[in-house]
């Protein structure tokens, strides 16, 4: 799992970005989630936060290339990083 956001001392208190994988299957079909959600600033309404939930299907050759360039996009090599899901 890789998530962010704002932190508390030991927490975290508002999740912007949380990409989770887990298995899916008994053949290494693995299932990811991603959530996305906007900042909430001093308002009681957590309606009005924006945000979007994606599942989709993929494996680990396509885990292991996005990892490769989620390094790239944190060392500033390139702008995006992009996973690939399969199609059953």
């Amino acid at each position: 799992m890789l998530e962010g956001g704002f932190w508390s001392s030991d927490s975290l208190t508002q999740c912007h970005l949380r990409i989770a994988v887990k298995p899916y299957n008994s053949r290494g079909t693995l299932l990811l989630q991603v959530d996305l959600a906007s900042e909430v600033w001093g308002t009681p309404d957590a309606d009005l936060q924006n945000s979007a939930t994606v599942r989709f299907l993929t494996e680990y050759a396509a885990i292991d290339g996005f990892a490769e360039q989620i390094k790239r996009v944190l060392a500033g090599e390139c702008a995006e990083a992009i996973l690939k899901g399969i199609t059953n």
